[in-house]
């Protein structure tokens, strides 16, 4: 009888043993997970850490919702930005370039310049609401759009008609074409009087004067055109007064001289202003310039608007349901 009960003592001392030994591993767990934080503290370790982990999931996906509705301000205002301000500032710089601002009224397409208080405005509205406003990005998208697509259509009608009525042989074609070609007329007989007077008072034979100096060189033009100062060939001002009325035209006529190398108006002449060669009359260099120049730049401002409005529409439509779903209010 002694001999088993020495046996079962010895086995269940080695049973306690190892009780011992297969909780001490699992106590230094705990003690490693829990850090003596209080996340750990009175519960399973592993269920705890495994909780923590889904928390930091869940808010992370939160933060990342509300970091893109912060950024969505800015992207609808960039985005809005490089829509409509390019072709804004196509359309003015072509209407206020010289060739083309004396035939327009270059006050019409101020209009534009409320798109980018538009684009402001919306900022400013997504800004103070934290989420996608409806109306502000309808106004900024369809507004804007249309007031492009109105200008760049007046525009293109304009040029087409001006390209044809330039290129034309008939000076009497609209009453901007007559009035310049009376104006280089003025000009031109300014200019010859000018020259015979410096001929007869010097000895200076007229062709040679005429290859020398150009009209701006003679008093009577600088009175005319209202600049006085001293000139290259100084006369009488005299008879100055049936030149009068003439100061824009004739700035306009000099500008194209120097700028596009033509002579005369309605027909190819003599440069009264310019000594470059000329290669054709300045009424066809106008009609290229709205040609070549002012319809292609138009064309592209329509279309590209009419593809806005379109797309804008349908975007703000399908995005109706969606918006609702997630819960804002559209």
């Amino acid at each position: 009888d002694t001999e088993p009960r020495s046996r079962a003592a010895s086995a269940q001392t080695q049973a306690g043993h190892c009780a011992a030994a297969m909780q001490a591993p699992a106590h230094g767990l705990a003690s490693f997970a829990g850090g003596g934080d209080p996340l750990f503290e009175g519960g399973d370790a592993a269920d705890r850490l495994f909780s923590a982990a889904g928390s930091e999931k869940r808010l992370g996906i939160s933060v990342g919702r509300i970091d893109m509705l912060k950024l969505f301000p800015a992207l609808f205002t960039m985005v809005c930005g490089l829509l409509f301000l390019v072709p804004m500032c196509n359309l003015l710089i072509i209407a206020r370039s010289t060739e083309v601002a004396y035939f327009t009224m270059v006050e019409f397409y101020y209009v534009v310049a409320v798109i980018p208080v538009i684009i402001l405005v919306t900022h400013f509205v997504h800004m103070q609401r934290g989420a996608p406003n409806k109306v502000a990005m309808a106004v900024t998208l369809i507004v804007p759009s249309l007031l492009l697509l109105a200008c760049g259509n007046r525009q293109y009608m304009q040029a087409v008609s001006m390209t044809d009525r330039l290129a034309a042989s008939d000076c009497n074609a609209m009453p901007q074409k007559q009035k310049l070609q009376q104006a280089w007329e003025a000009a031109h007989d300014l200019w010859m009087g000018c020259l015979n007077e410096t001929s007869t008072l010097y000895g200076y034979d007229v062709a040679t004067l005429q290859r020398s100096f150009r009209i701006q060189d003679c008093d009577e033009y600088l009175d005319a055109a209202g600049a006085n100062s001293k000139s290259r060939l100084s006369r009488s001002t005299r008879g100055t007064g049936s030149y009068l009325g003439y100061a824009e035209e004739w700035a306009y006529l000099r500008y194209l001289e120097e700028n596009h190398f033509c002579g005369g108006w309605c027909t190819p002449r003599v440069q009264l202003w310019s000594h470059v060669r000329s290669k054709d009359s300045c009424s066809n260099a106008v009609a290229d310039v709205f040609g070549w120049y002012v319809q292609p730049h138009a064309a592209e401002v329509c279309s590209v608007m009419v593809v806005i409005f379109t797309v804008s529409a349908i975007v703000l439509v399908l995005l109706g349901p969606i918006m609702r779903k997630s819960g804002f209010d559209w």
